[in-house]
């Protein structure tokens, strides 16, 4: 029906002609309930209200569907006050046709009969009540992925959340909670194809050619410049210096980039690869602080100044810190293993 009505407007045919035309096809021909709303909303929505009118006593004598919440709009529209006498016969010829939906959204009716106003409240709280019931559906579907380790599951999910329910406060908390989640299990998996014994001193990176290293403080120019003008493309860059192992290249990139959570653990972590350990260490203090209410990312902190200490030689007060890790979270398995190295290589 919305493409008959949307042809007939580009054709250049004026509301007038285009609903004669669909009420003369809607009477003459076979017709649903879908369709007559249709046409019924057509009509009403252009003010051709006689019509519409004419349409329905047709439509009546027809015994065919009857649009009745368009019916209702133009009633409300062109009186003052519907009787309730007529609010009651409109009720209970919709009621007939399993049609109460299509006037019970109507708010501005509430006022025309007591027996309209109680049918709305109780549509109203079946709404709120299937609102809820959706809602519930989708945040348990979340949960269970979550639970599961079903990252790709639990994205869709959340997205599908967001659609739905593109107003509710829960999106935020669901979206970070999830990222967090995401870069822990990204880092895990990647930890997992690493060799399996971690090297008791980082090996420092190779000296860049002076040549090459021109060629790159060149090129970092240019990446703080399209950082500067887009802070959002500056994660990618720097991961672009990360994975060709210019740390400390990364890092005056990763300088430009909004705060973020990914952003700051990346820079964390850049500092550390770089050997900068006690500015890496004074980072995941203050790391420690900002998810203070995190527990699991106060960990990774943790961790990260345990590695920066075994670096600059205080062995002793990294493997304290990694056994407090341990014994609060057993199943930190990078913490474990590496806690089983150092104190096997540190008697």
């Amino acid at each position: 029906m919305e493409f008959e009505i949307q042809k007939g407007l580009r054709a250049g045919q004026s509301c007038e002609s285009i609903g004669q035309s669909l009420v003369q096809s809607s009477i003459m021909g076979k017709t649903n309930q879908g369709t007559v709303n249709a046409i019924g909303f057509f009509l009403s929505q252009t003010g051709q209200y006689p019509l519409l009118f004419d349409f329905v006593s047709q439509l009546a004598k027809e015994k065919k569907p009857i649009p009745w919440g368009a019916t209702t709009m133009a009633l409300a529209y062109l009186s003052e006050k519907i009787p309730t006498s007529y609010m009651d016969l409109i009720m209970e010829g919709a009621n007939e046709q399993d049609e109460l939906a299509q006037i019970l959204p109507l708010k501005n009716l509430e006022g025309f009969s007591d027996k309209f106003l109680l049918e709305r409240k109780k549509y109203l709280t079946h709404l709120r009540e299937e609102y809820d019931k959706h809602k519930k559906s989708i945040l348990d579907k979340i949960s269970y992925f979550k639970s599961q380790r079903m990252i790709d599951e639990e994205s869709k999910a959340i997205a599908e959340f967001a659609v739905v329910f593109p107003s509710s406060d829960e999106i935020k908390d669901l979206r970070e909670d999830f990222e967090r989640r995401k870069a822990e299990h990204l880092i895990a998996s990647m930890n997992e194809q690493a060799e399996k014994k971690t090297p008791l001193r980082r090996p420092r990176p190779q000296p860049v050619p002076v040549e090459i290293q021109q060629w790159v403080t060149a090129l970092v120019k240019v990446c703080q410049q399209k950082a500067k003008n887009d802070p959002q493309s500056a994660i990618d860059l720097a991961m672009m210096f990360y994975f060709f192992e210019l740390y400390n290249e990364a890092l005056a990139v990763i300088s430009m980039a909004p705060p973020s959570h990914a952003v700051n653990w990346l820079r964390l972590e850049l500092k550390v690869l770089a050997g900068r350990y006690v500015e890496a260490m004074e980072e995941a203090r203050n790391l420690e602080q900002l998810y203070a209410t995190d527990p699991e990312s106060t960990f990774a902190a943790t961790y990260a100044r345990a590695q920066c200490l075994w670096e600059l030689g205080q062995n002793s007060l990294a493997i304290s810190l990694l056994q407090g890790i341990v014994s609060i979270r057993p199943y930190f398995r990078s913490a474990y293993s590496l806690l089983k190295q150092w104190t096997e290589e540190n008697p």
